[in-house]
Parts: C-alpha cells; structure tokens; sequence
C-alpha cells in the first residue's frame, strides 16, 4: 500500500516547487491509463479518491476532473475492452440502471431526509455510497460537464455508449446516460477533432435506433433554440429545387420569343451550363459532407437519417483529386504556350489578358504584391476551416443558400465552352475555365528576346523569367486558391454566426476571387502576324 500511495501522489499531486507545471502531462499520463480497462487502473481510481478525501493529497480541479470521469466511465460502460460482456465488476450496473437511477436515487433519499443539496445526502447513507460511486455522482451533480470529457481516444462516454455493444437488452448504458444528460442539461451532438458525433458513430455501428434517438432529441431542442424561418429540414432540396425553377423559366423564355436560331442556340447552351454547373457543386457539397462519416457512402439510406457534421480536413481526398487535375492542366498549358512560342503553330492577330499577370502594362511590382495579398487572404480563410463544424437547422440552411455564391463566382460564360467534352468539363472543374490564354503567353515569351522598355507607346517586353513568374501567379491565383475556396465555401459559410455574417463572408469570398481581374479586359495586337519571327513580334494596344 505504501508503495502504491508513492506511485499516486508524484501523479495526482503538484510536484513540490513546480507548482502545476506539469499539470498537462499528468493530466494525459492519468487520462491514457484510465482510458485503458483494468483491475490495477481501477485500484488506481479507487485508492486515489480515497487519498483526497482523507485529504492526503491535493489535487488539481482539473486531476480530480479526470478522476471522477474515470470513474463514472468504468461503473456506466463496459469495463471491457473485447466485448466479452462480462460485468463481474459492476454488477449493481445492471441491477440499479445507471448513473439516471442514481441520480433519482440521490433525489429521493435527499427527499427522506429533507436534505435539499444532493450532495449532502451522499454523506448520510451508507447503503448508496455501497451500490453507486458516491464522490463521482457527486462530482457530476455539481460539474455536469464531466459527461463531456474525453478519452485518450478522443470519445465521450455518450460516443462510447451510442457505438458500443450493449450486453443488455434494455439498452441500459445508453439510455441511462442518455437520461442522465438530459437530467443535468448536458448537449448530446459533442463532436470528436474529426466532426464525428454520438448520432453518427452510432449509425456508423450499425445502431440505427440509438442514431434514430439521438437525432431527434438534438432535432427537438434545436427546434427550440432556432427561429422558424430555419425550420424546414430538407433546405438543401429546396435550394435544388430553386435552381430547377430557374432553369425551367428561363427555357420558356428563350423559347417562346422570336430571337433567331443562333441566339436561341447560345441561350439554350448557357442554359446548359448552369445546369452543369449546378450539378457538380452539389455532387462535390454533398461528398465533402459526408467525408466526415465515409463508411457511410457504402449506405446512402444511412446519410439520409443521420446529419453529417462539416470537417474539411477530412475531405482532403477530394481536394487532393482536383490539385492533381488543376496540375495537369497547368503542365498542359504551359507546354502549349512554349509550343506556340517556338513557332509550332499560328497564333491569332490579337490577344486579351484577362487579368494583372497577363498584362504586361502591369507593373511586377503590382502582381507580386497583390498575390501576396491574395495568399494572406486565402490562409486566413482556411485556418477558419480547420475545426468542425455541427450542423444545426441554422448551419445546413446556410450551407444550403452558397449554392447561389457558388454559382455566381464562376459563372463567367463563354459561348465556346459548351461542355461537349470530358475535358472542357474538368478544365471548368478545376476552375481554369477562363484562364486558358495560351497565344498571349506564347507572344510573352517570345518577347525574352527582345530589348527591356517601351518603344512608340508600345507596352514593354518582359523577360523570360518575369514571364515565368506571372505564369505561376496567374495560375495559383486563379486555380488553386480558386479551388480551395469554391469547393470550401459552403462550410465556411455554414460556420457564419449570424445570417448578417453569412451576407459579409460571401461578399468577402467574392472580392477574393476577384482581387486579381483587370477592370475591363484589354486587346493587344501583334505587330507582325503569321507565323512569329523572334524580335519582328510586337504588342500594341488597340485603341
């Protein structure tokens, strides 16, 4: 026993002259060994809160914390690890219901006695500190809290119970703790650092009914807390919905005027492009949702019953997929605009730079600092994206609605891209739509050979490796960080506090995406047309 009290103290005490800090590292050393089942973790917690409260030790609010949770987890869940449903070292667990029965329990005894405090009445009957751990229903009475700490695993008790096999059948560790938190005023839908909450491991088990109960006691009190306008539960079809109206107007109109052939034809194929468009931001909306629970892909019943937290870290498949295109296009286009450069091929009699880097008028100066810019921006706005995000009737009625900021961020519409082809339709998907300019960059790069500076008002010849740099810039500016923000925005939107927050984060995404374009576009025409002879091509601006 001596020995035994030598091991406790260093571990459930402050060190003498270092007062707590080391608190954190005890903290995690205490939470990985009562994470783990066993009879000698058990005397560990047993004789520990016997050493506080002979006040042999002091211990930390935070140590005894760990403590009565370890506690309250070993008498409620299994104290098992292989599911082999033995409750040898609990079997009052099963007699009494619970930490619900307890507490009821503790309620009519303080009732006998006339105690009105809880905790008073743990300290007048002997019999109840006999069937349930007294010092820890106590603790839970006075910090409900405790239900949400966490194992070494990252899971509540809650989780724990909701994904674990019940030995029996009443269900009784998940329904007493699911009593007991409604008892104590304690939250249900806690999520791990992945996004995954009780209702979803449950329904990632295979426990429907326990998934089926979670979720409509979350429903209940979200329907409580939320106004009406954001009660209706299937926001996302009806935004759908919305959009399939839209379209369908806009067909009776371009078909039922007088417009010729050739209007009538561009119309119809903008219409297909919205259509397009629409229906690949919500495959990829719908996917990174459910990268959260990806077991449940297999079963998409199972993604209709259960709501699905937001966690982008998780759906770094998808985004890593769309970085692998967008470099593919990038190598692509850049071996097309060296082509050109070289004389493999005509290129038109005017060129349009579409945006800062294209445009050779544009100081280097200007391009690097607004990139810099552009990254700063893009960085704060994925580090807003890092934790998980519950969504409640608020939050999907937002991430619902940035399907219309989606939309209008890349619905620049050009007549020749009508999505014939599999290729048109990634290139669009990786948002270089509108940055395929490979004649002007070509023209750019045949200028390495030409002298610095301006000549008769012409625009000046960059260098090689300036040329090279703006390429890259151009690229990342409006493809890569396109990509992340695009793909990303309708959890970052879902995460806006308020719907006036919502309207200010979608005005701000959309001044990012814009932060690099030009005004108005601007034409250029060559000097020397066809072919390109080296030092004979020059660039004027049209008038």
């Amino acid at each position: 026993m001596e020995a035994l009290r030598t091991v406790m103290k260093p571990l459930l005490s402050p060190m003498e002259g270092t007062a707590s800090s080391n608190l954190d590292d005890r903290l995690e050393i205490a939470r990985h060994l009562l994470t783990q089942y066993s009879t000698g973790n058990l005397t560990f917690v047993g004789f520990g809160l016997e050493m506080v409260r002979k006040k042999v030790i002091t211990v930390e609010p935070e140590m005894l914390r760990v403590v009565a949770w370890a506690t309250l987890r070993w008498w409620l869940i299994k104290p098992s690890a292989d599911s082999d449903c033995d409750y040898s070292n609990s079997a009052y667990y099963v007699e009494a219901g619970g930490l619900q029965s307890a507490l009821r329990a503790m309620e009519g005894f303080a009732a006998r006695e006339g105690f009105g405090d809880l905790s008073k009445s743990l300290t007048n009957e002997t019999a109840f500190k006999w069937t349930y751990p007294a010092f820890a229903i106590q603790y839970a009475v006075e910090h409900p809290e405790v239900l949400d700490e966490k194992t070494s695993d990252g899971l509540t008790m809650m989780m724990e119970a909701s994904k674990s096999r019940s030995c029996n059948r009443n269900d009784l560790a998940f329904k007493g703790l699911l009593e007991a938190h409604e008892m104590l005023d304690m939250p249900i839908n806690t999520m791990t650092e992945w996004g995954k909450d009780a209702a979803m491991l449950a329904e990632e088990a295979g426990y429907a009914n326990r998934s089926a109960i979670l979720e409509e006691k979350v429903l209940e009190k979200d329907l409580e807390d939320t106004p009406f306008v954001y009660h209706f539960p299937y926001m996302a079809l009806l935004i759908l919905g919305s959009h399939i109206v839209l379209f369908l107007v806009s067909m009776i109109f371009i078909f039922g005027h007088g417009s010729g052939s050739v209007t009538r034809a561009t119309l119809a194929t903008h219409g297909q492009d919205f259509v397009a468009k629409i229906v690949v931001f919500m495959a990829c909306n719908a996917l990174i949702m459910s990268s959260t629970a990806p077991a449940l892909l297999l079963r998409p019943g199972s993604l209709l019953k259960v709501s699905c937290n937001l966690h982008v870290p998780s759906s770094w498949p998808i985004f890593f997929l769309l970085g692998v295109a967008f470099l593919v296009f990038v190598i692509l286009d850049f071996r097309k605009a060296n082509d050109l450069a070289q004389g493999q091929g005509p290129v038109a009699k005017t060129v349009t730079a579409e945006n800062i880097y294209q445009d050779p008028k544009v100081p280097i100066l200007t391009c690097l600092h607004t990139f810099v810019l552009s990254c700063v921006f893009v960085c704060v706005y994925w580090s807003a994206l890092v934790q998980p995000i519950e969504m409640n009737l608020f939050s999907k009625f937002l991430w619902s609605c940035s399907l219309f900021v989606q939309y209008y961020i890349s619905s620049k519409f050009k007549e020749e891209s009508r999505f014939l082809s599999f290729a048109s339709l990634s290139r669009w998907a990786v948002r270089l739509d509108d940055q395929e300019n490979n004649e002007l960059w070509a023209v750019l790069l045949r200028q390495s050979k030409m002298a610095d500076g301006a000549v008769n008002g012409q625009i000046p010849r960059l260098s090689r490796v300036e040329v090279l740099l703006r390429f890259a810039m151009c690229y990342v500016s409006n493809g890569l960080f396109r990509i992340l923000i695009v793909y990303s925005l309708p959890v970052y939107l879902a995460a806006s506090g308020s719907a006036s927050d919502f309207a200010l984060n979608a005005f701000a995404v959309t001044f990012i995406s814009e932060l690099d374009d030009l005004p108005d576009s601007v034409d250029y025409e060559l000097g020397e047309y066809e072919p390109l002879h080296g030092e004979q091509c020059e660039m004027k601006p049209l008038a």
